[in-house]
């Protein structure tokens, strides 16, 4: 969401990031999901599948960790 950052520029209404949370965040759920079913034959999907979660998990806590410490100061 950190290239979201200058849309905030332009003084967007507050509901146009809410949608593009929530897009990214159904991305995030549904595109491996939709990966490993369209590649049945390919033995290792689901660990790529896993590995898209875990990279967006990691993503999210490190964005978490940078808004906490530049709250702090």
């Amino acid at each position: 969401m950190i290239l979201a950052l200058p849309l905030g520029m332009l003084d967007l209404p507050e509901w146009f990031f809410v949608a593009i949370y929530g897009i990214v965040w159904m991305l995030a759920l549904v595109l491996p999901v939709l990966l490993v079913a369209s590649r049945k034959d390919w033995q290792g999907s689901l660990v790529v599948a896993y590995m898209f979660q875990a990279a967006f998990s990691v993503a999210q806590a490190g964005l978490g960790l940078l808004m906490i410490l530049g709250r702090n100061i």
